[in-house]
């Protein structure tokens, strides 16, 4: 029922088709793969199945071919406890697809045919509106028609996350209406120009060029170095929040499934800190299976209570 969910996805929906190889190929090279696969995912949907492998209540909003492809999506989601009251299965048109390259060193090349994903309007959210008004987290992304993106942050009432996308020019308005703006370091450091975010500086200075676009709160996955985040547009602290020494299992997808467990935590956790809700939302995706494009099937092993758990983190200065 749309008062039992918790977090909402609003978010395009593919089939997979993930090949692992040793690394990413050369322009014109031929390689084998050490792995071929198949599943099911979409960046959104996926952070969606990693709250909801963690305890959140979840539905999705989103569309899918009158094909096998979309049949099977829709069986996989119902067999997570996943709310499919608003997957709509579009007739005439090709569930979206994806073919996605992961080398092993984490590194991605992702090729999308939209198929029923590009079907998305603001009358998605109409339909969907008394989910909406009773949710406490959206999670979105900027990977769906851009105006009804910005149409479901701008009538969500709750906490909102914009998982970070680059692409050309991006609408401002996406950005300004989430509560929360998320991204990968590598986004982040595509955002600031440069090649790679390397040492405190680059980290500030990240973080204000997302302030300057209009994000509310900003936070940046900084791989092994942890998470950094700005506390409040007004007082423009910036703060580190490492990760603990612990054996690292995922170095892959820590975007997507950091998002998908932040939102857990925002929705259970209320009156815990948001450096305790970051520190256990990126220990759990970085020391949790979760190693693919793969709907969270893997994921989330590791449960943290931030009740019983310290993070640790630190204020950070910078020249800039």
């Amino acid at each position: 029922m749309a008062e039992d969910i918790e977090i909402i996805v609003y978010g395009a929906a593919y089939f997979n088709i993930i090949s692992r190889v040793p690394r990413l190929p050369r322009k014109g090279e031929k390689m084998v793969a050490n792995e071929i696969k198949a599943d099911f995912g979409g960046d959104t949907i996926f952070s969606g199945t990693v709250a909801n492998k963690l305890g959140a209540r979840t539905a999705v909003v989103t569309k899918v071919g009158l094909d096998d492809n979309g049949k099977s999506f829709a069986e996989y989601m119902q067999s997570l406890d996943i709310d499919t009251t608003y997957l709509e299965i579009c007739r005439g048109q090709r569930t979206g697809i994806r073919q996605i390259n992961i080398g092993d060193n984490g590194q991605k090349h992702i090729i999308s045919i939209p198929g029923a994903n590009i079907l998305a309007t603001c009358v998605d959210i109409g339909s969907a509106l008394e989910v909406f008004k009773n949710a406490k987290v959206l999670i979105c992304q900027q990977d769906l028609n851009l105006g009804s993106v910005i149409h479901a942050l701008k009538t969500f009432k709750g906490i909102s996350i914009l998982d970070g996308v680059f692409i050309q020019n991006p609408p401002l308005d996406c950005i300004k209406e989430a509560t929360y703006y998320c991204c990968s370091g590598e986004m982040a450091a595509r955002i600031l120009g440069v090649s790679k975010l390397l040492v405190v500086n680059d980290f500030v200075m990240a973080l204000n060029k997302i302030l300057e676009m209009g994000a509310k709160i900003p936070i940046i996955t900084v791989g092994l170095r942890g998470v950094v985040y700005v506390e409040t547009q007004e007082t423009r602290s910036y703060i580190l929040v490492p990760l603990r020494p612990r054996s690292i299992r995922n170095l892959t997808n820590t975007g997507t499934g950091f998002v998908g467990a932040l939102a857990y935590y925002l929705a259970h956790f209320p009156n815990v800190s948001l450096q305790q809700k970051i520190g256990c939302a990126y220990e759990v995706t970085m020391f949790s299976g979760v190693v693919d494009e793969n709907c969270g099937s893997d994921a989330c092993e590791l449960q943290i209570d931030p009740l019983k758990v310290v993070y640790p983190w630190r204020l950070l200065r910078s020249q800039y």
